[in-house]
């Protein structure tokens, strides 16, 4: 069963139902993120001449478009199994590494593990889709 708990609860209350090994979903933990009121319009607004990964195509070469022309292709595709950005290029040095200060830790993990893995994998992640875009379940390469 899933537990479900409050982010009123205490470090110690989680680290408990850590320690039994029960999954829990932590309710209102990004209540105050700024992301929560985003639209594909207000993020085209910020960030539509900026290009962003969608995909990868037969040869695997990956995919950008900017959110513009994604913004496009998005009001007007009919797609089955439509595009969905996918991008991890969130750092420091992008034109992207903006949306970071959108975000912050929940409090429940404070401490970041992948840092003392030798060369760090991608690890922070923008994903949006209109509806019937997405990925199958699945585990994903490092089990995170």
């Amino acid at each position: 069963s899933v537990m479900r708990f409050e982010s009123t609860a205490t470090i110690e209350e989680f680290a408990e139902m850590e320690r039994m090994g029960q999954v829990a979903i932590i309710k209102g933990v990004v209540n105050d993120w700024k992301p929560r009121d985003w639209t594909f319009e207000g993020i085209a607004k910020s960030w539509g001449t900026v290009k962003w990964k969608v995909g990868k195509d037969d040869y695997g070469r990956t995919l950008r478009l900017t959110m513009d022309d994604y913004m496009t292709y998005v009001r007007n595709q009919e797609d089955d199994s439509p595009l969905y950005v996918f991008d991890y290029s969130l750092g420091d040095k992008s034109s992207k590494s903006d949306l970071l200060s959108s975000f912050s830790v929940p409090k429940y993990f404070p401490d970041d593990l992948m840092q003392h893995i030798d060369n760090r994998p991608p690890y922070r992640w923008f994903l949006a889709g209109p509806k019937r875009s997405g990925t199958c379940m699945h585990i994903d390469p490092l089990s995170t």
